[in-house]
């Protein structure tokens, strides 16, 4: 009995293990210049206030941004949900608008990495 107790254990180690390494193994690309000059991440449509587009580019709480900016209404160019994106442009100096989702990044360029990583 304690043989077999012993196996399964370890086996939910090794699965545990794989489901953390798997996880970490697919998590994209998420990054960012320390200026926020360009940001690396998953782009995110929202129905709320009116529609508007955003980029999660880190974990809730990683920096005083939460991981996440709004980028308007529509972005220039043929863009989805769940993309991968890479964003050149800068933290808006005005930061009053109708989004209270977050901060305001102005788009300057923006281009779609492989969502393949």
């Amino acid at each position: 009995m304690k043989k077999i107790t012993l196996i399964f254990l370890a086996l939910i180690v090794v699965l545990v293990g794989v489901g953390i390494f798997y996880h970490q193994s697919t998590r994209q690309p998420f990054s960012y210049a320390p200026d926020y000059s360009w940001i690396a991440g998953e782009l995110y449509y929202s129905p709320l206030e009116g529609g508007f587009w955003g980029i999660r580019y880190g974990e809730k709480g990683e920096d005083k941004y939460d991981g996440h900016f709004v980028l308007g209404k529509t972005l220039r160019g043929d863009f989805k949900d769940g993309d991968l994106v890479l964003i050149k442009g800068q933290i808006a100096e005005e930061q009053m608008s109708i989004f209270m989702a977050g901060w305001i990044y102005k788009v300057e360029k923006i281009e779609k990495l492989d969502n393949s990583i």
